[in-house]
């Protein structure tokens, strides 16, 4: 499911027959990004106006805590969160567990942070101050219903004022001689007994104060109201109907509700700088049973790597409880080393959830380093203080997008390494939160900073806990490496190629498998393998422009495109490989021998990207990246430029030739040298053995010597093509590298030679017997 930020998908992505309810037809699903589990999708939708994905897998799905989250990652990390609705059996079995009344002699007793801001126009600074005194359950439960700390009621609608006056009572103390609180999971009512509403009134010194007491009491949203109708989504759509799962969790979000949520995030940015909220944050404990009697998904103790750790760290692999109330805030932060982390709402209200999407994470962050320049100057990971908030209003005038996303009790909120989140409490509420880790994160831990000016910032010896569970990993991919033969450069092109026509023995059919070559993945995914009908003059234009936008602007650094092949097509002279091709033995590459410059294949040939460990390597004709790369005669005078040069383009470009190696060859150091060696003027003539317009000549031996590039043609008389002016050339419309005369004689038009034998259109623009490109308007019949 392709989605740019902003998307709500109601009703969910899902199969229909999961559905108690008929759902109205579901807009084209991207199977690359719909996750799947134990062989059955994983149902999902979108939280309205974002692109925050809230899966409600089935019980089976959910046994599994590692499969299930690395199955939601690939889609879930865009956000950089996801919430997760659990099964209704799980949730059932974890309230059985746990007591209805909550006894604060063993509950841990608190000392909450009182949270100071100051800021104006959507940026603020969080200062948390600890409460003079600590306090108990009761205390605090109490402290957060009075007047100055209480949710604000959000009106009804007109029609229903009436029917809520009617319904309003008092509600009495839950009857129990336990001090602590109540609470009703299936109404959503949280309370005082009548025992800690006892001891908090005769707490209480001045006899008028007593009198006013009233026991604190409230109650909140328990399940979402499958009769409300659905939330619009970000076009005004609205579905037809609203549906559940099997087990009756609503999958949709109401449209009641999707309002009272944003009315009471406007108060809160209106508000924030008032009445500055307690916070019971970083409360060591558990409120799950242990794990041997409630094994999945237990927060207490949760699978992952982070078991390997011999020491309890709290928070990091130890859990903490968090105890908030109305405007209770955590500021902007990534997860300590970069961890993934999990949150889980006992009871209470909701909390409100803002994330930064990974494709905005550098410059989210600039952002904070330009608006907070001076904590920045004094620190370099300020950020990991969570003590820095920018409001949505500031982040949209910033153009850096973001996700809105409400997390209600009873459900579970993921958070993944590397991504930037932000909320708020709507009011009294009970969380869980620990971090973990999957094997992914190691790709990241190695590189995670930590904050220095604080002495209990979180370190992890990644070595000592986890350095035989790295080692292995990397064996087990470079054995995968081993096994598919493919690098990662050119993965993409082969799972592509089923998509591209092979049929490529006439020239037209040869025509439309070198034009895929050159497009972008996404493009090659949706070819259909079929030439296009070659369009009019009048509309080459505007497909060009968007071809090689890399030269388009000299303010920006230079990104070479990449020339993807796909299995059975030759890298060097873009048509269909025959009984002659060899391979690159490192990542596959397919070659005919007399395109590489060698006689036959002794079982050792590497390509260029290979001999040089890297995959960044260019042709400094065309700036196309990948494909058969020839090193150049004499690069010195190449300073600053690739030392490469495509086998295709060497073939058009009047000036060049090819050289055979008869005695030196060409090795790694040799090229490293060469580009920082002085600039030396190119010789007309080159005594060497064998000079050919050709790379190859069939049956020619050229030399076997041991050398990292043994056995390879050389290219001549590139200073001389780079010299030569060269126009704009008719394909991408770009002026840049070697653009070559039309083989029209009429023609005063220039063109790429690897433009022309990647370009889209038919028939093909280059003809090999004559070694000639023409432009789109004189192709050959």
């Amino acid at each position: 499911m392709r989605n740019s930020g902003g998307i709500a998908a109601l009703p969910s992505h899902r199969p229909s027959t999961q559905s108690t309810r008929a759902s109205p037809p579901a807009p084209a699903i991207d199977t690359i990004f719909y996750p799947q589990l134990l062989g059955q999708p994983i149902e999902y939708y979108f939280y309205p106006n974002s692109s925050v994905p809230v899966f409600c897998p089935t019980a089976t799905q959910f046994s599994d805590f590692e499969a299930l989250v690395t199955a939601i990652e690939p889609l879930s990390i865009r956000a950089g969160i996801c919430k997760i609705i659990p099964p209704r059996q799980w949730r059932q079995d974890l309230e059985s567990r746990q007591s209805a009344v909550f006894d604060e002699a063993e509950f841990p007793i608190m000392k909450p942070i009182v949270q100071h801001f100051n800021g104006s126009r959507g940026i603020f600074h969080q200062y948390n101050v600890e409460f003079h005194r600590k306090l108990r359950l009761a205390q605090f439960f109490q402290t957060s219903q009075d007047s100055s700390h209480r949710a604000p009621e959000i009106k009804p609608q007109e029609e229903e004022t009436k029917k809520a006056e009617e319904e309003e009572e008092v509600v009495e103390p839950a009857l129990s001689e336990t001090v602590g609180i109540a609470v009703d999971y299936g109404t959503g009512q949280v309370r005082l007994t009548t025992a800690a509403a006892g001891a908090l009134q005769d707490g209480i010194r001045s006899d008028a104060q007593r009198a006013k007491f009233v026991p604190a009491a409230v109650r909140y949203r328990a399940q979402p109201d499958v009769g409300d109708e659905p939330a619009a989504d970000h076009n005004g759509v609205r579905p037809g109907r609203q549906f559940t799962a099997d087990d009756g969790r609503a999958l949709f979000v109401g449209a009641r509700e999707y309002a009272e949520n944003e009315e009471l995030e406007r108060i809160y940015w209106k508000n924030l700088l008032f009445q500055p909220p307690m916070y019971g944050a970083d409360v060591l404990g558990s409120l799950f049973p242990d794990d041997s009697e409630f094994p999945t998904w237990n927060i207490r103790r949760l699978p992952g790597l982070l078991r390997l750790i011999g020491q309890r760290m709290p928070g990091v692999n130890d859990p903490y409880l968090y105890l908030g109330m109305w405007k209770a805030t955590f500021a902007w932060h990534v997860e300590d080393m970069d961890l993934y982390s999990i949150n889980y709402i006992h009871f209470g209200a909701p909390k409100a959830w803002y994330a930064i999407p990974v494709e905005a994470h550098s410059r989210f962050e600039m952002s904070m380093q330009n608006v907070f320049a001076n904590d920045h100057k004094s620190c370099a990971q300020f950020l990991r203080h969570k003590a820095f908030l920018l409001s949505p209003r500031f982040l949209a005038q910033q153009g850096i997008p973001f996700h809105r996303v409400v997390q209600r009790a009873g459900e579970i909120m993921i958070t993944f390494p590397n991504g930037y989140h932000a909320g708020f409490n709507h009011g009294f509420n009970c969380a869980e939160s620990v971090n973990f880790a999957l094997e992914r994160w190691l790709d990241v831990a190695w590189d995670s900073k930590h904050c220095e000016c604080v002495k209990d910032s979180v370190t992890i010896d990644l070595m000592k806990w986890f350095g035989d569970v790295h080692t292995d990993r990397l064996r087990r991919q470079q054995k995968e490496q081993r096994d598919v033969r493919v690098s990662p450069r050119r993965h993409a092109a082969a799972a592509a190629a089923n998509a591209v026509s092979l049929a490529t023995q006439n020239r037209r059919g040869r025509s439309a498998t070198a034009a895929a070559i050159g497009k972008p993945v996404e493009e090659l995914t949706n070819s259909s393998g079929s030439s296009p009908k070659r369009k009019p003059t009048s509309s080459i234009a505007p497909q060009c422009s968007a071809k090689r936008t890399h030269l388009a602007s000299d303010a920006e650094p230079l990104h070479y495109a990449s020339l993807h092949t796909p299995v059975g097509i030759c890298g060097g002279c873009l048509q269909a490989t025959t009984s002659t091709a060899i391979e690159c033995v490192q990542c596959g590459l397919t070659v005919h021998a007399q395109c590489a410059g060698i006689s036959d294949d002794d079982g050792s040939y590497k390509c260029a990207n290979c001999v040089m460990d890297t995959d960044q390597l260019s042709c400094t004709l065309c700036g196309f990246q990948n494909g058969i790369l020839l090193p150049i005669k004499r690069p010195g005078g190449l300073r600053g430029k690739s030392v490469f040069a495509h086998y295709l383009c060497a073939n058009f470009v009047p000036v060049t030739f090819f050289e055979y190696p008869a005695g030196e060859l060409v090795t790694g150091e040799m090229l490293a040298r060469a580009k920082t060696a002085p600039a030396v003027k190119e010789e007309p003539q080159c005594t060497v053995s064998t000079r050919s317009r050709t790379a190859a000549t069939a049956g020619k031996p050229i030399g076997v010597a041991s050398g990292p590039m043994k056995c390879w043609a050389r290219v001549c008389g590139v200073p001389a093509a780079l010299a030569a002016e060269s126009g704009i050339c008719a394909v991408c419309c770009q002026k840049g590298f070697v653009a070559v005369p039309c083989g029209e004689p009429q023609c005063q038009r220039s063109v790429h030679p690897m433009c022309a034998a990647t370009h889209s259109l038919s028939p093909e623009l280059v003809d090999w017997d004559k070694r000639l490109v023409y432009c789109p308007e004189h192709a050959p019949v």
